[in-house]
């Protein structure tokens, strides 16, 4: 992995990057207000040994201090206006433009990085922290001005009683360090509760989601779902509060040990000044400061652990920002017009994080324009060769070749323009009509329309209250389609893709036989000539097909026709049988 920048330097990142005018008048602003309060405490000194001289200085009468107290004091007020200005004008930008960096990331991400918990822990994290870089900005800031005016006030109080300055400056700086460690453990907390966010997430989605709604009413799950979201909630919001109550406590007795030291400082300057030894001027100036003063020591310790805590947010987005990308080739594969071959060598893989070989030792070749059957029981490896098939996966061992060519060297672009896929559980994208048909390609006017007639969803069309442009799905229209409908949809939408090669992975899961008969006579006419993969349970469904490959526990164990691995009576042979006997019993 790589060195994980500054966090402060990624968040000034996105902030020039999303308003940098606005940017740099801000650190202008800061520097500005943070000057004010010393300042001010000069010039009113300044003012009352005017006052008090025998000869006081005057430009028509007004002290020259008075002058400068005053445009000092419409400065101050003109900068903390353009200060809260610039956050506000900033904030939604800084915010799309972190939320912007996250989901380009996640949008290059390994395909097989999404099998890992890990991946979705950072995901989770960087995502509900993509306000953090703003935030860090403003406690920034802050920080930078407060810093600025404590040290004016030492500086000041330095001239006072240079005891008092020493102990005023190690009380500040025990504050702010209490809160950064505070802010640390607060943080890992955070990070120990990220998988139980996620699954409390996932139990109210549970409770919410239309697509859980009737199983969870039939099996009268609810009780048990919101009881199991209620004790995980309530067990994270106590190991929460604990820490928070521990640190309170911790404040509270800091921030009175802190006015005490102050009430003590200013009464000690107080005598001084009944002693004659401080003058009345530069104690006016002090207590121009002393007025400022409490505000400043409780938000140096507030923002310091609010810094800190958005430092270590900022750090989750540059820890996600490192996972493992998709490979990225740089050829461009030529298109064969209608065929393409495909090869495995000596192919295997395993998911991140287990030593287990979900396939292994895979050797197989699909000739231009072979329509290959891929069957086995589950966990016999299907779906994964599928993915390695279309260049989602990369082999642990061997290679996987497209037209003779390395797939992992090939362009993403290249990948996609040749392989279509339809998954066993397409997605169901909440859009029109017609842009769920037309995602995966560019067409033509005129094919859109072709191809849904072509897979008789003239039908379906017609219930459609705005034609094609109805958005499916409940979450934006009224309008949902059955789990067949969405399948016919997504084999609909990669034939308009077309691809040279065909992956299909128990595409008609969802439909019934007619259709599911109907669709693949239709599938077959219109992927004439063009390789195809069909990966489906229903033994039936491939018996025509040029190519059986059967696997079993990660391994081909079986390849040939319909006929010749009937004959065979081998692995193929008896998962046809118990199919089969299903349809048999009862005759």
């Amino acid at each position: 992995m790589k060195t994980v920048r500054s966090p402060l330097f990624f968040s000034y990142g996105v902030f020039f990057r999303a308003a940098p005018l606005a940017a740099t008048g801000l650190i202008l602003c800061t520097i500005l207000i943070g000057f004010m309060p010393g300042i001010q405490a000069w010039m009113l000194t300044s003012l009352m040994e005017q006052l008090t001289a025998e000869h006081p200085d005057s430009w028509g009468g007004v002290p020259p201090a008075f002058i400068g107290i005053t445009v000092v004091s419409v400065v101050q007020m003109l900068c903390s206006l353009g200060n809260n200005l610039a956050f506000q004008y900033t904030k939604n930008r800084m915010n799309t433009q972190a939320t912007d960096v996250i989901l380009r990331k996640v949008s290059r991400l390994a395909a097989v990085s999404f099998d890992v918990d890990e991946v979705h822990d950072r995901l989770h994290r960087a995502y509900s922290n993509r306000e953090a870089p703003f935030d860090q900005i403003r406690s920034f800031h802050a920080i930078v001005s407060i810093f600025i005016s404590l040290v004016s006030f030492l500086i000041y109080v330095q001239s006072l009683n240079s005891w008092l300055s020493v102990v005023f400056a190690l009380g500040m700086v025990l504050y702010a360090v209490q809160m950064y460690f505070q802010s640390k453990v607060e943080h890992r907390v955070y990070e120990e509760q990220t998988a139980h966010e996620r699954e409390l997430n996932y139990l109210a989605e549970v409770a919410t989601r239309k697509s859980y709604g009737k199983e969870v009413r039939v099996f009268g799950l609810a009780g048990y779902v919101l009881d199991r979201w209620q004790e995980l909630s309530d067990r994270l919001t106590r190991q929460v509060l604990r820490v928070k109550q521990r640190h309170h406590l911790q404040n509270l007795l800091l921030t009175t040990a802190g006015f005490a030291v102050i009430t003590v400082f200013f009464v000690l300057v107080a005598l001084s000044v009944g002693a004659g030894k401080t003058s009345t001027a530069a104690f006016a100036g002090l207590v121009s400061f002393i007025g400022q003063l409490g505000y400043m020591i409780s938000n140096v310790g507030q923002q310091t652990r609010d810094f800190n805590l958005t430092r270590l947010k900022v750090r989750n987005i540059l820890e996600f920002l490192q996972a493992e990308e998709a490979s990225v080739g740089e050829l461009e594969a030529p298109t064969t017009g209608a065929q393409s071959s495909l090869q495995l060598r000596n192919v295997s893989f395993r998911y991140p994080g287990t030593d287990r070989l979900t396939l292994d030792g895979i050797n197989l070749e699909i000739r231009p324009g072979e329509t290959v059957g891929i069957v086995g029981e589950n966990g016999a490896g299907k779906t994964t060769l599928a993915c390695l098939l279309a260049g989602l996966f990369t082999p642990a061992e061997g290679e996987v070749l497209l037209n003779g060519l390395p797939m992992q060297e090939l362009t993403p672009e290249a990948r996609t323009k040749q392989i279509g896929v339809v998954h066993q559980k397409p997605i169901r994208y909440e859009l029109s009509f017609r842009e769920n048909l037309e995602l995966a390609a560019t067409v033509e006017p005129g094919v859109v329309e072709r191809v849904v007639e072509e897979f008789q969803m003239q039908e379906l069309l017609q219930k459609m209250p705005e034609g094609y442009e109805t958005v499916l799905g409940r979450s934006f229209g009224n309008v949902d389609l059955s789990g067949g409908e969405w399948q016919r949809m997504a084999i609909a939408r990669c034939v308009l893709q077309n691809p040279d090669v065909y992956i299909l992975d128990e595409p008609t899961s969802a439909l019934d036989p007619e259709n599911e008969s109907r669709i693949f006579h239709l599938f077959r006419q219109l992927s004439a000539q063009k390789t195809t993969v069909i990966i489906s349970h229903r033994l039936g469904s491939i018996k025509g097909v040029d190519k059986i490959v059967v696997l079993q526990q990660g391994k081909i164990v079986e390849v040939g026709r319909h006929e010749e691995l009937i004959e065979r009576g081998g692995e193929y042979r008896r998962l046809f049988d118990l199919q089969a006997q299903w349809y048999k019993e009862g005759e």
